[in-house]
């Protein structure tokens, strides 16, 4: 039972991890596209990676349970990167419909 909880909480470091190399991606496909979005979109990898540092071997759903003043960073960058992808989703499928 103690092999499994530890598996998952590595499981939940990576998830943080891998969010912000996803926003880092994103961050760098809208700098100069949308500098607004690229930005914000910095803003939330830099936070995912100070809590997966902060917080090493714990999920986003495991810090939101108890937070403290990095879970609600967290909390406010996960909303502020979900707008950041549909805004950028958007934009790349406006822009692409516009040159055809």
């Amino acid at each position: 039972m103690g092999v499994a909880k530890a598996r998952n909480r590595v499981d939940g470091k990576r998830s943080v991890l891998a969010l912000a190399i996803i926003f880092g991606v994103f961050a760098g496909f809208d700098w100069k596209r949308m500098p607004v979005l690229g930005r914000c979109s910095l803003a939330v990898a830099a936070t995912f990676l100070v809590a997966a540092v902060t917080h090493p071997g714990v999920g986003i759903g495991e810090m939101l349970q108890d937070p403290d003043g990095i879970g609600y960073l967290v909390a406010v960058a996960r909303a502020l990167g979900a707008a950041t992808v549909v805004c950028s989703i958007a934009v790349a499928a406006r822009d692409y419909t516009a040159t055809d």
